[in-house]
């Protein structure tokens, strides 16, 4: 292999990923394989139709020739995303592998394969959450000093890595828009088994606003009402039931609150199958047609010991030779496949249908920046070497009465 130079990197790269940054991602998360991606969005504005009300009937034909309309529907218009890693790799570590071929190829994976990871993560988080951003919360009982934060969930640790940078607001970032909190921290270290975070600096040095059940973003990723960030499935389908606001730029959610978002259930401390089985009838009865419920790993193990006679299943994808495992559950409203994400907080999961939802892209998503032809680009003010990986997603709901928000919890 030649010695060092940026085209020699570009084509490491392209060898190193010749199925593309997707299928990486597809390969890395169940989640994320499950979505339908379509990539061909950026040629037209996207709409998305709901026909919600067309009075046209009646057992007298005066009545129904009095009563007839043009079918009238409701349109959503999804705006597209932006979501960006860098990744930045040291000019020495670069050199020392020019001329050595299988080193070169071990630094551009370990780059890449960074960035990657890390965009993995926030489609993840983002295709499950609320569209607001946030990715935890501060434990309300917290004592705010020192450097630990204590999440109100711990399964939602793992959407914290160390370096990452963070910021608080009061406010959930999809119902209310007080902004965040002036200053950021510093991710040190994580510890899932207590869900705590420990930053480079004392709490209140770096936020010194900072109070008990603050909402924690990474930075720049609070939306703040303007949907302007990946909308997920709790976007779409909220956890509460939506008021007048806009959504997705147009929607008017309270002309049909089921058809445009879904159903909620309240589990409580109702045993697992029974809160399955009040989530399909309600689902059913709000004429809908779900297949799969998505759950934290953590509640798959309650399902699993509650479900007496087990029955798993393979399900294919759209990137051929890989498929997904779960379980299946039997209910009144039919069988549902189990399938389980840490992208899901224990406390939450979506009863719903794959066919009603769209990844939508302008482009592939992601993919390598490479406008100028070249994939990795000398540093400006560094000693390194640096590439970037970006999509313009957006996720739609076809049906949203498909789904149904279900929590748990006492």
């Amino acid at each position: 292999m030649p010695g060092f130079t940026v085209d020699t990197f570009d084509k490491v790269y392209c060898e190193r990923y010749q199925k593309g940054v997707t299928r990486y991602l597809a390969e890395k998360s169940d989640f994320f394989a499950w979505f339908k991606i379509e990539t061909d969005h950026g040629e037209k504005p996207w709409k998305i139709a709901y026909r919600t009300n067309a009075v046209r009937g009646g057992t007298n034909i005066a009545v129904a020739l009095a009563n007839k309309s043009a079918p009238a529907y409701d349109e959503a218009q999804p705006e597209y995303a932006e979501e960006h890693v860098v990744v930045s790799m040291n000019m020495k570590a670069a050199r020392r592998t020019a001329g050595n071929g299988k080193a070169m190829v071990k630094a551009v994976e370990e780059a890449v394969d960074t960035s990657n990871e890390e965009m993995c993560l926030l489609f993840e988080h983002k295709l499950a959450g609320t569209g607001g951003g946030a990715r935890g919360r501060v434990h309300p009982t917290e004592t705010i000093a020192g450097s630990v934060i204590t999440l109100t969930d711990p399964s939602t640790a793992y959407l914290f890595t160390r370096g990452m940078k963070v910021q608080l607001s009061v406010d959930n970032g999809y119902t209310a828009a007080a902004g965040v909190r002036a200053g950021t921290l510093e991710i040190l270290s994580i510890d899932p088994s207590t869900g705590t975070l420990t930053t480079t600096v004392p709490i209140l040095t770096g936020i010194p606003a900072a109070v008990v059940s603050d909402y924690i973003y990474r930075e720049s990723d609070y939306d703040g009402m303007t949907q302007t960030t990946l909308q997920g499935m709790q976007a779409w389908i909220p956890p509460t039931a939506p008021g007048a606001a806009v959504f997705m730029t147009t929607l008017v959610r309270t002309n049909h609150i089921g058809a445009l978002s879904g159903t909620r259930v309240a589990g409580g401390a109702q045993h697992i199958l029974d809160i399955i089985r009040e989530a399909g009838a309600k689902n059913r009865n709000n004429r809908g047609r779900c297949d799969t419920w998505w759950v934290n790993p953590l509640k798959m193990a309650e399902i699993d010991q509650a479900v007496g006679a087990k029955q798993t299943f393979n399900m294919k994808t759209d990137y051929p030779g890989i498929g997904l495992k779960g379980l299946r559950v039997s209910t009144p409203s039919g069988t549902i496949s189990v399938l389980e994400s840490s992208a899901w907080p224990e406390n939450v999961s979506m009863l719903t249908s794959r066919s009603s939802w769209i990844l939508g892209a302008i482009g592939k998503c992601p993919h390598p920046v490479d406008d100028d032809g070249q994939l990795w680009h000398l540093e400006a003010l560094a000693d390194a070497i640096q590439m970037r990986h970006r999509a313009y997603p957006q996720l739609g709901c076809t049906r949203p009465q498909d789904s149904t928000h279900i929590s748990f919890g006492a």
